[in-house]
């Protein structure tokens, strides 16, 4: 073989071995970026939207349409999620002026948010004591008051009584003080609720990652 053609058979070789391993990285890249991180991230965000369904499948469950009481639980239910994505994940204003009270701020609306959805309520029980210690605690019984001509009952009425108050004159007093009370503890309860509003539309725009 002449120089001259061995000189062309080496640069055919070095050509094609270039070309092969342009062509494997690509294929390579390809399979990294197209299909193992598109797959890897497909099914992340799936079983994400999966485990993000379950939670909030009991709102869908256990919600009625005519109660207004639900929407309040649903929104301390999404700020409870929000906080706990920043503390995991961080958030955008981090860098931002008075950084702190900011995310303080959500802190804030669930405190409120989550005592006024509270089951055990703690606006009437937290007042009531000092009116049951003074007429007693409420007892109730039901009679019938409404039957069909079958003699089945349609209607019951409610009755109850506290041991403390027994003259006519009593009872007023104590239904009264009793209004007075219930009122106090509504006005506690729609003031946590209107505070944890005014921070969700002061603050909102700052809960995002």
């Amino acid at each position: 073989m002449s120089l001259r053609s061995y000189i062309r058979s080496e640069k055919r070789k070095h050509i094609h071995s270039k070309l092969w391993k342009e062509f494997m990285f690509k294929v390579d890249w390809y399979w990294e970026r197209w299909v193992l991180n598109r797959w890897y991230f497909i099914t992340e965000t799936l079983w994400e939207r999966i485990g993000r369904s379950w939670d909030y499948a009991k709102h869908g469950w256990l919600s009625y349409d005519f109660d207004a009481h639900f929407v309040h639980e649903l929104v301390l239910f999404k700020l409870k999620r929000i906080d706990k994505c920043f503390i995991n994940h961080g958030n955008h204003s981090e860098e931002c002026e008075n950084y702190k009270p900011k995310m303080k701020s959500i802190k804030l609306a669930i405190k409120y948010l989550d005592r006024y959805c509270e089951q055990y309520n703690p606006y009437y029980d937290r007042s009531m004591d000092a009116h049951n210690k003074k007429w007693g605690e409420l007892e109730s019984s039901t009679t019938p008051s409404d039957k069909d001509p079958d003699g089945y009952v349609r209607t019951y009425r409610w009755n109850t009584w506290r041991k403390n108050a027994n003259t006519e004159e009593e009872k007023a007093q104590e239904r009264e003080e009793f209004r007075i009370a219930y009122d106090a503890d509504e006005q506690r309860k729609e003031r946590d609720l209107r505070l944890a509003y005014e921070i969700i539309a002061k603050y909102h725009k700052y809960w995002w990652d």
